[in-house]
């Protein structure tokens, strides 16, 4: 349900467009328990279109944004399995991101 929900204020269908109502709650989905890959995936890609695209008070980050998408690609269904790959993350990202030199 809060997928949906996010995608509702996300898109302003039926309510009153909300970005930053709507990462909220695909956090949300990130941070729960029992997320399920079916609700986790669509979060994981919609946070990477707000770093990405910088909506609401969510700041443009790239690393951000190629990190979500990275995660998409996976098949988180918890957040055990999401703080998971945020570690994974922390421990190799220097060698996943493009040289800034």
């Amino acid at each position: 349900a809060m997928s949906h929900l996010g995608i509702h204020y996300e898109g302003g269908i039926g309510v009153e467009q909300d970005y930053d109502k709507a990462f909220d709650l695909y956090n949300r989905i990130l941070n729960h328990n029992q997320g399920g890959e079916e609700n986790v995936r669509p979060a994981l890609r919609a946070c990477s279109r707000f770093y990405k695209l910088g909506l609401g008070s969510v700041q443009v980050n790239e690393e951000e944004a190629r990190k979500y998408a990275m995660f998409a690609q996976s098949n988180i269904e918890s957040k055990r399995e999401f703080d998971h790959m945020l570690q994974w993350w922390d421990a190799n990202k220097d060698s996943l991101l493009p040289n800034k030199e």
